[in-house]
Formats: structure tokens, C-alpha cells, sequence
């Protein structure tokens, strides 16, 4: 009996009947893609719901320069982010495309600060073999769903577009299935995305010489196995589409980061950062925190947290402190804290930071000794 017998077999013993998805050999999945020139073409693997907008926009009111409709950067004191079946939700995309990228990203993430921390918020919706919490929501999110709901929105131009990005984002290939979300940061989330031109790694960029890497090694197969909260069912479906995708074996896998002794010791004091690391720092970056190493060992995963990484830009063209924008569990909430505090808070149980840069259209379409130039 060859593996895929053996893998449809017990899938249909556990489950009493073989899930109609994973009949068929999986077909060769290219990851899907923005397009460049009609970012609203983009698809994804599931039927969005049926979104009744008000009305249609005119052109004229669709066009960058238009009055605003609201503040789009203004966050609403912890009620929704966004209210994706309104005509300002339209009206908001609208607007956040005629913004540089990096403003984009800061007036997107604003709107979700006070939002309620909730952990694993999101699933593959009704149509999920395995996990059915929605494939999105604007209500409630954890460290991960707020990065990813924050650049989906930045490359959306419609609710549509929205939503196949944020599956390109969430899933290996953009295929919408429980065993083929991007679930380990380090082996799936950047990789898949990094690969796709959602962002880049630069932390060798920024850190230099005080770079260090670390490394695990992943069996996502094991992890799906020793999960309490599955059913056989389910597992085995998960395992079977990650056998399809030839995501069953198990991998070493390493991130290059920053020691959080590195931003902290400048010689400026303790809770000054280090003006080398902040002025290579970019305006808006996703900040990546690993576990210690021997937290890592025991767990058998390397990235803890994330967040937006955000710089400010004074008058003149100065730059501030960095902070951090994230959906923090310790608070229950989105927030903004400053970014060394934060860090020295964290310095016990945290080994550093992993720097990424989210990419623009052009930036994804130019070669990678063209891009993300941080401040001299």
C-alpha cells in the first residue's frame, strides 16, 4: 500500500468517510498573486460571502483627492475596526490607496488600536474541515491576525481583494485549508511570504556584525498529532493535506535576529535605544520576538510574538523613538507602547528580534539590492 492509500485510508477510517477535498492528487498550486496593475483580479481557493455594499462608488468619488468620508485613521475606542459591508469600508480602501505604503500601514493599524485581544480568533470559516471560526473579523485579534489583517488591507483595493490576500497571507499556496495555514512563523508565515513579496527579511541589514541566528526543527505532522483540542477526523484530514502538499516531513529551520542586549546597551542609559539599530531601522517594520533557547527546546517553536515596528517621522524629517503597535495579551487589547521598555520588559523570556519589511507592489516587483533603504 503506498503512502497516499495509507494516509486516505486511515482518513477514512477516522472520519467514516473520505472529506471530498482530498480525493483527488493535489493538483500543482501556484502561489497566487497580486496583480500589480488590477489588484482587485486577485482570487483565492473559497467562496467569499456575498457583501451587499450600499451603493456603488462613482469614479469621481472613488478618486484620490475626493473629500473623506471619516478620519480614516482614527481608531474607535475598541468598538469594530471596520464595518466591511459599509460604503465607508469602500470609501477607506479608496482613500488608503492613495497613500505612500508606509502611511498606508500606520493609518491601517491605528484603526484597530483598543480592539480586544483574543487568541486564535480566525479559521477557515463554514466551509472548514477543521477549523470553522471566521475568516476574518475586525472585532478581535491576536499578534499574528492583526499583522495580517493590517497588510491585507494595505494591498485591498475592494473587500474581495481583501480577502484573497489575507488568504495568500494565511495559507501555504493561498489554499484555504487547516493544515496548510501558515501556523509556525518561523517555518511557514515568513517563508511563504517572503517568497510571495509580502515582506523581507532585514535584519542582517540592520544588525550587521550583531546579528546571531537560531534554529529548530519543525514536524508539523507531530504538532497536528499532539494537538488535545482535534478529533481523529480531523487530524488525520490535516495531516493528509499537508502530505499532499509535501509539507509532512519534518524540517530544520532558522531565523537570523537582533539580541535584545543589542538594542539595549548603547551606553546612553538603560532605556535608551541604540541610535545605530534605530536609524537602520525602517518607518514601518514587523518586529519577529524569539523565545530563549532553552524555551524554544521545550516548546519546539522559535517566534513568541509579533507586532508593527513603527519609527516616527517629526517635523523636519527627524526621527523619533520606536514604538511598538500590537495586539498585546498582557493588556487584552491593540496597543501602542514604546518599543525599548517594551523590550526590556520582555528581556528575561525574550532572546531578540527578527526585523521584516513589509513590500509594496514595486518594491515586490524590484530586484532585492533595489529595496529598503533604512534611514543612514
Amino acid at each position: 500500500m503506498s503512502d497516499r492509500e495509507q494516509m486516505i485510508a486511515e482518513a477514512r477510517n477516522n472520519c467514516g468517510y473520505l472529506p471530498p477535498a482530498l480525493v483527488c492528487e493535489a493538483p500543482a498550486v501556484e502561489p497566487l498573486r497580486i496583480n500589480a496593475a488590477a489588484p482587485s483580479s486577485m482570487v483565492s481557493s473559497f467562496v467569499p460571502p456575498q457583501i451587499a455594499f450600499e451603493q456603488k462608488l462613482s469614479v469621481e468619488e472613488a478618486i484620490c483627492g475626493a473629500a473623506p468620508l471619516s478620519d480614516p485613521c482614527e481608531h474607535n475606542n475598541g468598538e469594530p475596526a471596520f464595518v466591511p459591508e459599509s460604503l465607508s469600508f469602500q470609501k477607506m480602501l479608496s482613500e488608503y490607496s492613495c497613500m505612500r505604503f508606509d502611511d498606508r500601514l500606520k493609518c491601517i493599524s491605528r484603526r484597530f488600536l483598543g480592539i480586544p485581544y483574543l487568541f486564535d480568533p480566525l479559521g477557515e470559516g463554514d466551509a472548514g474541515d477543521v477549523d470553522r471560526d471566521p475568516l476574518f473579523r475586525f472585532d478581535a485579534l491576536d499578534c499574528m491576525t492583526y499583522v495580517e489583517e493590517v497588510l491585507a488591507m494595505a494591498h485591498a483595493d475592494s473587500f474581495e481583494s481583501f480577502l484573497g490576500t489575507l488568504t495568500n497571507i494565511r495559507y501555504h499556496g493561498g489554499v484555504n485549508a487547516y493544515g496548510l495555514r501558515n501556523h509556525f512563523v518561523e517555518a511557514d508565515w515568513i517563508e511563504e511570504n517572503s517568497h510571495n513579496g509580502y515582506m523581507r527579511d532585514i535584519t542582517l541589514q540592520v544588525g550587521g556584525a550583531l546579528v546571531r541566528n537560531m534554529g529548530v526543527q519543525i514536524d508539523r505532522a507531530r504538532w497536528i498529532d499532539d494537538k488535545e483540542n482535534l478529533t481523529p477526523c480531523e487530524k488525520s484530514t490535516a495531516r493528509l493535506e499537508l502530505w499532499q502538499m509535501g509539507l509532512d516531513k519534518p524540517r530544520r529551520v532558522s531565523l537570523d535576529y537582533l539580541p535584545v542586549s543589542a538594542f539595549l546597551a548603547d551606553g546612553r542609559g538603560r532605556d535608551a535605544p541604540s541610535s545605530l539599530l534605530s536609524e537602520r531601522l525602517p518607518e514601518v517594520s514587523i518586529a519577529v520576538f524569539l523565545r530563549k533557547e532553552d524555551a524554544v527546546k521545550k516548546i519546539g517553536a522559535i517566534v513568541a510574538h509579533m507586532g508593527l515596528l513603527i519609527v516616527p517621522v517629526l517635523n523636519g524629517g527627524s526621527r523619533g523613538e520606536p514604538f511598538l503597535r500590537h495586539a498585546s495579551s498582557r493588556v487584552n487589547a491593540v496597543i501602542d507602547e514604546p518599543f525599548l521598555p517594551y523590550l526590556r520588559s520582555q528581556e528575561k523570556i525574550r532572546a531578540g528580534v527578527t526585523i521584516l519589511a513589509p513590500l509594496n507592489k514595486a518594491e515586490r516587483a524590484a530586484p532585492s539590492s533595489e529595496i529598503i533603504s533604512p534611514a543612514k
